[in-house]
């Protein structure tokens, strides 16, 4: 992994190995408009629901299996996936046998932006 420091979500809901992730921060070039990370997921991990107003994001699988919620799409991705995330579509994904790393590339991470469809996360973002 790269040298940068690793942030571990809970999303406020304290079940981290359940519903969590590490993102590993490369930029977030508000001024320039782009932005990249690694997502890294334990196995049967998931990242909530949610969409985002404004981002475009892109997720290329590194490592692993990934089933992926887009809209009303529900598909599994492997090693070599690539997928497109339009702002407004309602999207998650859990890691599947086993962990997995996935590589976003993105519009830039904004406060706000972010909308998760779990009202205790959006309380515990305020």
């Amino acid at each position: 992994m790269p040298e940068k420091v690793e942030l571990a979500f809970d999303f406020g809901l304290k079940d981290f190995y359940r519903i969590g992730e590490v993102e590993f921060w490369i930029a977030n070039e508000i001024d320039e408009g782009y932005c990249g990370k690694f997502l890294f997921l334990f196995s049967s991990q998931t990242c909530p629901k949610h969409h985002h107003i404004k981002k475009h994001e892109t997720f290329y699988i590194v490592k692993g299996v990934v089933f992926m919620e887009a809209g009303v799409r529900r598909f599994k991705m492997i090693e070599g996936d690539c997928f497109t995330m339009k702002p407004g579509v309602k999207h998650t994904f859990t890691s599947v046998k086993g962990p997995a790393l996935i590589l976003e590339a993105s519009k830039p991470c904004e406060q706000g932006d972010s909308i998760f469809q779990d009202k205790k996360i959006m309380d515990a973002l305020k």
